[in-house]
Formats: C-alpha cells, structure tokens, sequence
C-alpha cells in the first residue's frame, strides 16, 4: 500500500507454478522458469554456504543428472528427426530411476549424433581442467559413491571443488556443436533453448493456469555466469568468475 517492495518467502516445490500473499493480503501467482539443474545447483551453492557440504555434494550429483536428461532431449531435436516428447517420456520412464542407464543412453546418444566420443566427467577430465577433488585417484564417480553410499562425510573443499567440476562440465557441453547439422536447419544452441521450452511445460500445472500473467527466471550462480559469457569454453573465464570466487577454498 505504501508503495514499498515487499519480500515473500516461498518453499521450493516441484510445479513451476508460485502461489503467495503478500501481507496486504494480495495474491499473485508467477511461473518459474529455471531448468530443474539450475534450481539444483543453486540449491547445492546454498547448502555450502551453510556448511552441509554432504547436501551440497548430493544437490550438484543431482544437478548434473538432471543436465544430462535435458541435453537428451536438444540432442534428440538437433539430431533432425521428427522428435515427439510423449515418445522421449515414454522412454525415459524406463530410465528414470536407474541413473547408470541415463547415463549409457547419453553417451550412445551424443556418439550416434556427433560421431565421436563424449567428455566423459571422469579423473581424466578433472586432470585436463587442473580440478582437483582430495580424494582416491581424484576420481568424481569414487567420490560421489562415498558420499552417496558410504556415508562420506566431504570437507568444504571437496565440495566446492565438486561443485566447480560440474559447473565447467556442463558449461563445456552446452557450448559445444554451434553449427547445425546437414539435415537439420537448428544450431545445438537453438537445440538447447527448445529442449528448455519443452521440459518447462512437462512440469505439473504450468499450461492452462488463469491469473498467472507471467514467467520469471530468478538469478543464480549458473543462469548468470552462463549468459554473461560470450565466446567459446574458456579457461581464463572461469579462473576470473567461478564457484571457487564465492565460495574460496580455505587453507
């Protein structure tokens, strides 16, 4: 009523669709439009910050998980063939708990589109990146089991320097393949921005809602970072702006 701008809190749910009333009683509905591995990583920059780096560690497994399910879905339209969701999902049931399987059908995937082998996100990786995880073999599969299945507790530098792996793993993927295949008129990038619109509307009670007027992409780590660069995969871009910046690994 005075004109001042009021903060309202709301937990974090699976719909997309954002129910509140603020304390002059006015109700506003907004839909959400991060990807589910943007809400994920945040949600493990979050738990950093308040010193549960186990729940840090599961949030960016998860994000990535979530990354690889999306990207299915660009490979699939940018491979040029009539991609129908209903078919995708029908699939992916048959995936969807079973993150081995998710992760075999990525790699079959992107070799059968692009004709070469992936950037798996193992110890060769993270040596090449000069990433660096303290633990066995710095292995990022060793490390998320341990956590995962054996009750690891990680150290804040294990988890923020897990956090920084991911980051520039996705980062990689999603810069890749700019131009557009022979049969198929869409860059990867054009790709990725549908596969984004199309996983938005699988989300429960996002079509069809009346009074929901508009859409929102709250600001995080990977949204801002992700958007701001131009250019291909670079090194010196991410020592200049990274997790490692916000969260510094102590001594």
């Amino acid at each position: 009523m005075d004109g001042k701008i009021q903060k309202v809190g709301v937990e974090m749910q699976e719909s997309a669709l954002y129910e509140f009333t603020c304390s002059s009683g006015h109700e506003s509905k907004i839909y959400i439009t991060n990807p589910k591995y943007d809400i994920l990583f945040e949600a493990g920059l979050q738990a950093i910050s308040e010193g549960y780096y186990r729940e840090a560690v599961f949030n960016f497994s998860a994000s990535l998980e979530r990354f690889y399910e999306y990207y299915m879905v660009a490979l699939m339209l940018y491979s040029g063939n009539n991609y129908k969701d209903e078919d995708f999902q029908e699939i992916w049931k048959r995936l969807e708990k079973q993150s081995e399987r998710q992760l075999g059908a990525f790699w079959m995937l992107y070799y059968g589109i692009f004709g070469k082998l992936p950037l798996f996100f193992d110890n060769k990786y993270l040596k090449e990146h000069g990433l660096r995880l303290y633990v066995k073999d710095n292995d990022p599969i060793y490390f998320r089991n341990i956590v995962t299945h054996q009750g690891h507790f990680p150290t804040y530098n294990q988890a923020v320097a897990y956090g920084e792996a991911i980051n520039r793993y996705m980062y990689y993927l999603k810069t890749l393949h700019k131009k557009p295949l022979r049969q198929n008129s869409f860059t990867f990038y054009q790709s990725l921005s549908t596969a984004q619109h199309i996983m938005f509307f699988r989300i429960p009670r996002v079509a069809y809602v009346p009074g929901a007027p508009s859409r929102w992409s709250f600001p995080t780590f990977i949204n801002d970072i992700w958007a701001t660069h131009e250019g291909d995969y670079s090194e010196e871009y991410f020592v200049y702006k990274n997790l490692i910046d916000k969260f510094p690994l102590q001594s």
